[in-house]
């Protein structure tokens, strides 16, 4: 009796670790129903749950097919996510950037075919070693491309980013994410046990979008210069459905829309934006900011150009007030603007200043509470007084681990969305996603 006991209790216990190891084994096979090029994980962000790329012959490869244009300059930034200890032990790791003419008419659907023999056959044009990088910037064929490993919260996967610049149109490109370990470059596939997918960021966009309001922070700030009409217009170019835009009033009561109380954008620090108007903003041009010297010459928008523009582009818009002592009067001025141009319902008001706020609630407004340093007392007093006083929208500075999963859930069963800005990588962004996040305002998406 006793030996039968036992063999049992033996059973029990090799059924439990086989159906462990299968359940291991599952992680890996191929979801149909996954996102293609997207690892998605457990509720503890620590164990892939899936890792599937679309069904084809070349899973190690990207084609750098959709690129960021603006004038002359095309940019891409690929992600590679792979397993950490691999990473950590291997000799280095990092792209190959393959380049193919398009002179002789050779098109992306040929070059599809048949794309591993055809990579095996010649050189790379460049090698971009990520090993031991972080913010590293490096001269290539293409111009500047810019390394950031990360691993934020992830203990089993780690990502790389690579940002490619300048890239030909007269080219089809081609990234090939390698391990080196042994002496011999290992190229991440799905069937290999260096698990790992590259793609563009630019391409989740519409897969994330459904899900989530994504919010240009100052327009597409990362293609453009901030705050500009060509922040705004890229935006709406690359499908941000709202932007985000700061505006002060001015010591003449005019509405100027600049993030900074100075005139730092405009190569003078020592301006207070205050002291403009309307008319002498024109002597202070843009003169900073992402690919300024791309576009003709940008000037400080007013309330009332951004509003006419954010409509005619079809935006909706987050508009952030900085003045938190703002007057009931000059409110009064910014509302018949919004109105003036349709865009009342398609409009977010945003304040850090519980004193704004207030002057807002006697509108019939969209309201936003900004939480600018987060901790769980400043998340959980700005939850109250927002549930409290009829505020709409909460929105979270993406820092120190806040907003948590337990922040989104709060938000959610007292009634408010919640949003996150400063959540500027893909996997932020996509985390934000799963926890069913209502929107996130992004500085760097392409």
């Amino acid at each position: 009796m006793i030996i039968a006991k036992r063999a049992l209790a033996w059973l029990v216990v090799l059924a439990v670790v086989l159906t462990f190891g299968l359940g291991v084994t599952s992680v890996f096979a191929t979801d149909s129903g996954s996102i293609d090029g997207v690892s998605t994980f457990d509720e503890n962000d620590k164990t892939p749950s899936k890792l599937n790329i679309k069904g084809n012959n070349f899973r190690n490869c990207e084609f750098l097919s959709v690129k960021v244009k603006s004038d002359d300059f095309s940019s891409i930034r690929l992600v590679s996510v792979c397993l950490s200890w691999l990473l950590n032990s291997s000799e280095d790791y990092g792209y190959f950037i393959y380049s193919f003419d398009k002179s002789d008419g050779l098109t992306a659907s040929d070059l599809a075919q048949n794309l591993e023999e055809r990579l095996s056959s010649v050189k790379p044009d460049a090698e971009y070693s990520c090993k031991g990088t972080e913010n590293a910037f490096v001269r290539g064929d293409y111009g500047n491309s810019s390394f950031n490993y990360r691993s934020d919260g992830y203990s089993k996967y780690k990502y790389v980013t690579m940002k490619i610049n300048n890239i030909p149109d007269d080219k089809l490109v081609v990234a090939r994410f390698y391990l080196k370990k042994d002496g011999e470059y290992r190229f991440a596939t799905y069937n290999s046990t260096e698990k790992a997918c590259v793609y563009s960021t630019t391409d989740i966009l519409n897969i994330v979008k459904p899900r989530m309001e994504l919010v240009g922070h100052r327009g597409a700030m990362d293609v453009a210069p901030q705050n500009t009409f060509a922040s705004f217009e890229q935006a709406a170019k690359y499908g941000y459905p709202f932007v985000e835009a700061d505006f002060w009033v001015t010591n003449t009561r005019d509405f100027l829309v600049l993030h900074d109380d100075v005139l730092n954008v405009c190569g003078f620090p020592q301006i207070p934006v205050k002291t403009l108007d309307n008319e002498s903003r024109f002597n202070f041009p843009v003169k900073d900011g992402t690919l300024y010297q791309n576009y003709k010459t940008q000037y400080i928008p007013t309330v009332e150009e951004l509003v006419s523009k954010v409509s005619n582009l079809n935006l909706k818009l987050f508009l952030h007030i900085k003045d938190g002592g703002i007057s009931e009067e000059r409110l009064d001025e910014v509302f018949s603007i919004v109105k003036k141009y349709g865009m009342l319902d398609k409009t977010v008001f945003v304040t850090s200043s519980r004193r704004c706020c207030k002057k807002l609630s006697n509108r019939s407004c969209n309201r936003c509470f900004l939480i600018n340093e987060p901790d769980g007392k400043s998340i959980d007093e700005g939850f109250k007084y927002c549930a409290e006083h009829g505020v709409q929208r909460v929105m979270v500075r993406f820092r120190d681990g806040y907003p948590t999963a337990q922040n989104i859930k709060k938000a959610h069963k007292l009634g408010l969305k919640i949003g996150a800005f400063d959540a500027n990588s893909v996997y932020d962004t996509l985390w934000l996603m799963r926890h069913n996040c209502d929107f996130s305002m992004i500085n760097n998406w392409m």
